[in-house]
């Protein structure tokens, strides 16, 4: 299965610059396309610092994430 690197980190939703490179990585992980390069940094660096920003926790994110939606349903 071909590995492949995350969307952009300028790519907004709704105004706020990361989250949406965040949730990408999730998902492939999840669908084991994501590049290893990433693992190690999962969840903490800019995602950590996304998830303070917006007060939840990486976990929780994950989990909401891997429930399916939108990026915009899921900053909601």
């Amino acid at each position: 299965m071909e590995k492949r690197t995350p969307s952009s980190a300028y790519k907004e939703t709704r105004g706020l610059v990361f989250f949406a490179r965040m949730l990408d990585k999730i998902r492939l992980k999840h669908a084991e396309q994501l590049h290893p390069d990433y693992f190690e940094n999962l969840g903490q660096g800019l995602d950590g610092r996304c998830c303070r920003f917006l007060g939840v926790g990486y976990s929780g994110v994950r989990e909401r994430t891997l429930a399916g939606g939108t990026d915009e349903e899921i900053l909601d």
